[in-house]
């Protein structure tokens, strides 16, 4: 093999996967875009639903003197804590990310 053949048949070869490479890396920001809306959208429904609840365990508190008691407070409460557990797991899911 001629060493100008070599050449080229390399030049080919790192033109290529430079190619490929930058195919590679627009997909790879084209996820993490639509990952980090994807984020933004779920953290925006996280907080309306804390909202919600926060007004519904308030009238709950209202409506019953003893909030033990009531079982629609007890189902309430453990609906806040997998809301807080959702919360939890979307701060770190969004720290995960690179900047």
């Amino acid at each position: 093999m001629l060493l100008q053949e070599f050449e080229t048949r390399i030049n080919d070869a790192l033109t290529a996967l430079e190619q490929s490479v930058g195919r590679y890396h627009q997909l790879w920001q084209q996820d993490q875009q639509t990952l980090q809306q994807q984020l933004d959208l779920s953290l925006r429904r996280e907080e309306k639903l804390r909202q919600q609840n926060a007004l519904l365990v308030s009238q709950l508190n209202n409506m019953d003197s003893s909030p033990d008691r009531n079982p629609l407070i007890h189902k309430m409460k453990i609906l806040n804590s997998h809301i807080d557990a959702l919360a939890q797991d979307a701060t770190a899911f969004r720290q995960s990310l690179p900047q």
